[in-house]
């Protein structure tokens, strides 16, 4: 049997004439190159995936990722075409959504962008670094969007430099850095704290852009050791500051540690700081002396840290200015043994200062009628007599100088007894005149070389 319905083709008709699908009809290769512009068509289906072109339609097309546009809203009769573009290499989905749900937007397209030819290296600094530890740059080949060239296996060198030091890879030795697939690393060991500069050579001549230098920065390892600070010359009855560092293996200040030491002083006369406290990893104590010698500084970890205190220094303390020009020795002697007489140019605790100058040393013994005078030339503080007397008495000694030195002293005296040497003969002094019946004493004296009376000769 046949049944006839009348209404069918304006059913047929109807349903043609209603959008229910937009899908996408063409689209790119599944992969194409940074920056090249992909094309979407884009067409409105009826329920029998017919075009259908008699009515607008509006929607949004999203595209994920880093493409350009990321989101456009677009309306369109039929078909349209829409274009986009991605600088990343990436997959992205092109996506179409409707707001209003009134047909399906269920089509997707999945695009791959991949990364263009090389044009630069490029480096990719540690973000820190610790002393003696390896650090990792990495190295890459990008193209002109900075996409890592993974087809690029071209070598380039890369220097690593601090404070006009280059350093090696840690690892080969070498610092030519094999790239595998657009990458590569070296690895470096820097012990010093600071800031390391890195940049490439095209040593290979590959002709790429060696794109911008990096650089890092590297702080101190942990705190290993007690390190004293070789001071400066110490000026008698002045004071002066002893520093103490708190240091990693390789010498670096710990800036960020605080703790405490005991500093020792070979000699006592040095007195001051004993226990210094070390904040940011630096303390500081200050000693004083006013003896001019050379003393040892040490250290004692009388906080129990467990760190090296082995450091030691020399600390110099030299005499100050000019204060006085002393008779510094003058024994008394024999009439046999000359004397040695020093003078002495020295500061105002004793010490000697080396300085030069002339004085006179001015010799007034008891018997002369008129004093000695003897010129001295000092050298280096210092100059030495020799005093010879051949009478059993006391010299004087006193100094006077004729282009003084500013401010300086000459009021140093001192006395010379001078003995008389051993007996080697005996003398009878003349006796006076004397009377018949009357005694005469005649007196036997014993003397010496020079005829000094020896008078603890008791034979």
């Amino acid at each position: 049997t046949h049944t006839h319905t009348p209404f069918l083709p304006q059913m047929l008709a109807g349903i043609e004439a209603q959008v229910t699908k937009v899908v996408i009809s063409s689209f790119p290769a599944s992969q194409l190159t940074v920056g090249a512009p992909a094309f979407i068509t884009l067409s409105a289906q009826n329920a029998f995936s017919v075009q259908d072109s008699s009515s607008s339609v509006s929607l949004d097309v999203v595209v994920t990722g880093s493409a350009v546009p990321g989101r456009t809203s677009i309306t369109f009769t039929g078909s349209t075409t829409f274009i986009f573009s991605d600088q990343v290499a990436e997959s992205v989905q092109v996506l179409l959504q409707n707001p209003s749900f009134s047909f399906d937007v269920s089509s997707t397209q999945n695009v791959t962008f991949v990364a263009g030819p090389a044009t630069q290296f490029r480096i990719t600094a540690p973000a820190a670094g610790v002393a003696g530890v390896p650090q990792v740059t990495v190295v890459e080949a990008l193209d002109a969007f900075g996409n890592v060239v993974t087809t690029e296996n071209r070598d380039v060198t890369l220097q690593a430099e601090q404070a006009g030091s280059l350093f090696s890879d840690s690892n080969a030795g070498t610092n030519l850095v094999d790239l595998q697939a657009g990458r590569g690393s070296l690895s470096f060991v820097i012990t010093r704290v600071g800031t390391v500069f890195l940049y490439l050579q095209d040593t290979q001549s590959t002709g790429l852009s060696l794109g911008p230098n990096a650089t890092y920065s590297i702080s101190a390892a942990l705190p290993a050791k007690f390190v004293l600070q070789q001071p400066g010359v110490l000026t008698a009855g002045g004071t002066i500051s002893i520093v103490i560092q708190l240091q990693d293996a390789f010498g670096n200040v710990n800036t960020g540690v605080d703790s405490s030491v005991t500093l020792v002083v070979s000699d006592a006369s040095i007195l001051g700081a004993a226990s210094i406290d070390l904040t940011n990893g630096v303390g500081s104590g200050f000693v004083f002396s006013v003896r001019a010698q050379s003393a040892t500084l040490s250290l004692s970890d009388s906080a129990a840290t467990g760190l090296d205190v082995t450091s030691q220094v020399t600390l110099n303390v030299v005499a100050g200015p000019a204060h006085e020009v002393v008779i510094a020795s003058a024994a008394s002697s024999s009439v046999l043994s000359p004397v040695s007489v020093v003078v002495r140019v020295r500061d105002q605790y004793g010490n000697v200062v080396a300085a030069n100058t002339s004085v006179t040393l001015i010799e007034t013994a008891s018997s002369a009628n008129a004093s000695v005078f003897t010129l001295l030339t000092l050298l280096n503080g210092q100059a030495s007599h020799l005093l010879e007397h051949t009478v059993a008495e006391q010299v004087e000694l006193r100094l006077s100088a004729s282009t003084p030195l500013p401010g300086v002293q000459y009021t140093s005296v001192t006395t010379v007894q001078f003995q008389a040497g051993p007996t080697t003969s005996f003398v009878i002094l003349q006796p006076g005149i004397g009377s018949v019946n009357d005694p005469i004493n005649v007196t036997v004296e014993a003397q010496d070389y020079y005829g000094n009376r020896n008078g603890s000769e008791s034979r």
